[in-house]
């Protein structure tokens, strides 16, 4: 009995041998997660393990990692013979010599250097993000050095890749150190006043005076734009950076040659680095695509992210262009560098398109009798003079070209068979129409003819790129003369204006006989008198 009793006794004092050095051999497994705080949505995040180890915290509540070995997301042999050409890395022999490499020198750029080296060598993610109310969590996670990155092409084309980004977990949360540009698109009113100067997207920056999102033009006018985008938070991160500003035009509008390009800075200034964009133009079936290129905008010596880009430009209202409610729409959109981590440098993304908008009317003039307007007068020819007091040209189809200093370039328009004729591409403003020449049989009128035309039109700075909100920008168009007014609407946005000719008089005649029998008698009247004058001059002998 007594040689069992010490069989047993030993069996369970070797069991509790086993179970203490179980114990203190082994720390038990536990899962941690990582928050990374993004309010940016579709980002796919992966937690790649760099060195694995035990998690401990120190009397002081430091949290350190110890017995460290190369973690199961990198190939360790290979990193190990990478690093030892970095100097600070050379005699490294493990990934616990790299850790206390990292551990002493606490230098952020070579940190920086670590973690890019140890990106090239990348074997399998640890684990891949999931959305949780608005943030992204990684989690099932064993002790260890991680490295968090985006997935590779993840992304759509509004947003920028996160930089590389390391924790030792524990749980953890985490800001991603990223950053997006923003551009807007502004078009210049010259002949109405624009009263909100902000654009929402753009709070802190006074826009110029009548820059908005809408305008009304004049065929062959050129139009002002200005197109404006700030830089990433994190522009500092990225060695070069490239920022292209994509404009595409319908048909309607042709650049100009000239254009500008400014950096305004955060105390105010601004410098001129035109030089350092080029501008490439290239015209499609259904619209004029420009682009205005800079490779790299820190070879302009643009360091401080707070800097705003500027480019201004013109553009010519060509033939091409929409009359009415359809309007004139041109967008522009930011072409960015968007990966700050190393081998990435070439990869963009790009803003959301932002658009203005411009609009054109046209007027009908009808000529008429004044003492019977149902009667139409053709063949009557006007000159019409623009608001800025120049000659108006237009083309074939009554579309406005240009506006011409003097009287012999404008163009002489014709009422047809119906009495009418046709402008189309006016904007808001004074004119003078001249009668040239009247109808046969008709006087001219005796005066000048001066009206105003005016659209309702709004100038907001949030227009949203859509046809169907264009009845909301504008619907009507007004006729005003010294004595009427008259508003018109429709698709067309067309003002009509009537104007009246007198018929020119009719001399009255007597005696009812006509012309003819006034000839008849007249040469009755000759023929007698020669007759008599014969007689007169008899020969001599018959006296």
């Amino acid at each position: 009995m007594t040689k069992i009793f010490k069989q047993t006794g030993m069996m369970l004092f070797m069991c509790l041998l086993a179970m203490l050095s179980l114990t203190t051999g082994v720390q038990a497994q536990e899962s941690y997660s990582i928050t990374i705080n993004n309010d940016q949505p579709g980002h796919t995040y992966q937690a790649y393990q760099i060195f694995s180890g035990r998690l401990q915290t120190t009397d002081r509540n430091e949290t350190t990692l110890s017995d460290i070995v190369w973690g199961s997301g990198v190939n360790g042999k290979d990193l190990q013979t990478a690093l030892k050409k970095v100097s600070a890395f050379s005699s490294i022999q493990s990934a616990s010599d790299a850790a206390k490499v990292l551990d002493q020198k606490n230098s952020f750029n070579l940190t920086k250097e670590f973690v890019n080296t140890a990106a090239d060598h990348l074997s399998a993610p640890a684990a891949v993000s999931k959305n949780v109310n608005g943030a992204y969590i990684i989690d099932g996670l064993s002790a260890g050095y991680y490295l968090i990155k985006d997935q590779d092409e993840s992304l759509n084309g509004y947003d920028a890749y996160s930089e590389y980004m390391i924790k030792v977990v524990g749980d953890v949360s985490m800001k991603p150190k990223t950053g997006l540009p923003a551009m807007i698109k502004k078009i210049v009113e010259y002949r109405a006043q624009v009263d909100d100067k902000v654009d929402a997207a753009f709070p802190n920056l006074l826009l110029e005076d009548n820059e908005n999102d809408t305008a009304g033009f004049f065929g062959g006018e050129d139009l002002a734009y200005r197109l404006m985008g700030t830089l990433p938070q994190n522009y500092a991160s990225y060695k070069t950076y490239k920022y292209i500003f994509h404009d595409s035009m319908t048909k309607a509008f042709t650049p100009t040659g000239s254009f500008s390009v400014r950096a305004i800075l955060p105390d105010g200034e601004e410098e001129d680095i035109t030089s350092f964009f080029k501008k490439q133009t290239r015209t499609t079936d259904r619209a004029v695509e420009t682009d205005f290129v800079c490779e790299d905008l820190k070879a302009a010596g643009i360091s401080d992210a707070n800097t705003m880009i500027v480019v201004k430009y013109y553009a010519k209202a060509s033939g091409d262009f929409n009359v009415g409610i359809e309007g004139n729409k041109n967008t522009g959109w930011l072409e960015y560098s968007n990966n700050p981590n190393p081998g990435h440098e070439q990869e963009t993304g790009q803003t959301p398109p932002d658009t203005c908008v411009a609009f054109t009317y046209a007027l009908q003039i009808t000529k008429v009798d004044k003492d019977k307007p149902s009667i139409k007068l053709k063949n009557a020819q006007f000159k019409l003079k623009s608001p800025s007091g120049l000659w108006i040209a237009a083309d074939e189809n009554g579309k406005v070209t240009n506006c011409m200093a003097f009287e012999d370039q404008a163009t002489v328009f014709k009422t047809d068979e119906n009495g009418q004729f046709t402008i189309s591409g006016l904007d808001n403003g004074p004119y003078t129409l001249i009668e040239t020449l009247p109808p046969a049989g008709y006087s001219s009128h005796p005066d000048s003819i001066r009206f105003r035309l005016k659209s309702n039109l709004k100038h907001p700075q949030n227009y949203d790129g859509s046809t169907a909100s264009h009845t909301s920008l504008v619907d009507s168009v007004r006729i005003i003369t010294d004595s009427s007014e008259s508003s018109f609407g429709g698709n067309g946005l067309m003002a009509k204006l009537t104007v009246a000719d007198t018929r020119g008089s009719i001399l009255p005649e007597t005696g009812g006989q006509g012309s003819a029998a006034i000839i008849g008698f007249g040469l009755i009247l000759a023929a007698a008198g020669a007759a008599y004058f014969v007689l007169r001059k008899k020969p001599a002998h018959q006296q």
